[in-house]
């Protein structure tokens, strides 16, 4: 087996092990319902299609030989997971924080769609002390990827942008040929988690060829920190 995929493997496999006993850990301080929640809430943040679109990509460059941007690529997603759980029990996160997580999702966008995928992140330095739920803007990026087609001749371009309120995540709209079916968990899961930690809600707007979802900007002050 080719040693940048054992590396990666066993990357993935410390991140899920520490994260079963994490969990399992809280289960036995906290009642089931809430631990369910937990888990729910992490299997929400570890979509298995990425895991394995980013296999494939790994194995891509160990395959053309390009052991920089392997090793790069390996650490980047490692970066991923260490925020996710760095912020699982966490019911707000500094905008900053949550873009450099962001960018680096979308680093690893770029190598998997070096043509057809474009971002562009356009936020005023005053509003980087701002919180926002962890892995929205994330998790609206993913969402942009996995509902739209990814064309060299049509790019998919993606707006993170804010104005001291809200932040705002914008899309193009291009149809793919064979649509699956959406079934709204992202949005689901980042409107019951404002709804949690703040009781403010989102807003999605949609058009013929764009599609925009709002995040309300927050302070610790209105947040309910249970």
């Amino acid at each position: 087996m080719n040693p940048y995929l054992i590396i990666f493997l066993l990357v993935l496999v410390y991140f899920v092990t520490l994260m079963y006993f994490y969990v399992a850990g809280r289960r036995d301080r906290q009642d089931v319902s809430k631990a369910r929640r937990q888990y729910l809430t992490l299997k929400q943040q570890v979509n298995p299609h990425f895991l394995f679109n980013s296999l494939n990509v790994l194995d891509g460059l160990v395959l053309k030989g390009e052991r920089e941007e392997a090793s790069r690529y390996i650490h980047q997603l490692s970066s991923i997971y260490r925020y996710m759980l760095k912020t699982e029990t966490l019911q707000l996160i500094s905008l900053k924080e949550e873009l450099i997580h962001a960018r680096t999702y979308a680093d690893l966008l770029h190598v998997r769609f070096p043509d057809g995928f474009q971002t562009e992140f356009q936020i005023p330095y005053e509003d980087y002390d701002m919180q926002v739920v962890p892995c929205s803007v994330q998790l609206l990026i993913e969402n942009a990827v996995k509902h739209n087609a990814v064309l060299a001749s049509n790019p998919l371009i993606i707006k993170i942008s804010s104005d001291g309120y809200s932040v705002y995540v914008t899309n193009n709209i291009i149809p793919k040929k064979s649509k699956s079916p959406s079934h709204g968990v992202g949005l689901d899961y980042i409107r019951r988690q404002y709804s949690d930690s703040c009781r403010r809600e989102i807003e999605v707007r949609q058009t013929d060829s764009q599609f925009t979802v709002r995040l309300p900007l927050l302070t610790f002050n209105t947040a309910y920190i249970t």
